[in-house]
């Protein structure tokens, strides 16, 4: 049961990213570059599931702390506990670091 939830929300997450990455902006109906705004929204959008997933993360770090202060703690579930906080501190690097590629091809200057 502890696998298929690790399982369950890395596939939520990664579908999230790969939608993200995969799906064409709002206001994009000829297929051409995101408008400065869209690229910027995006970036934004990244950012806050990355903020999102350090805090998912740091939740699991609290329960599994909590956990370990219990009399006869339940190490399997400490363990799974902290195995979660780290996926979900990777998933959050990679967002923010989508979002820092994302940044660089912001357009700035332009004029619309």
């Amino acid at each position: 049961m502890k696998q298929r939830q690790v399982l369950t929300l890395s596939a939520l997450v990664g579908a999230a990213l790969a939608w993200g990455c995969a799906s064409a902006p709002s206001g994009a109906v000829d297929g051409g570059p995101p408008s400065q705004q869209e690229a910027a929204r995006a970036v934004m959008d990244y950012r806050k599931l990355a903020m999102e997933l350090r805090e998912m993360a740091h939740r699991r770090e609290v329960e599994a702390e909590v956990l370990s202060k219990q009399p006869n703690p339940d190490q399997e579930r400490i363990a799974h506990w902290r195995d979660m906080a780290q996926q979900l501190l990777k998933e959050a690097d990679a967002a923010e670091q989508h979002a820092r590629e994302m940044q660089r091809s912001v357009p700035h200057g332009m004029i619309q």
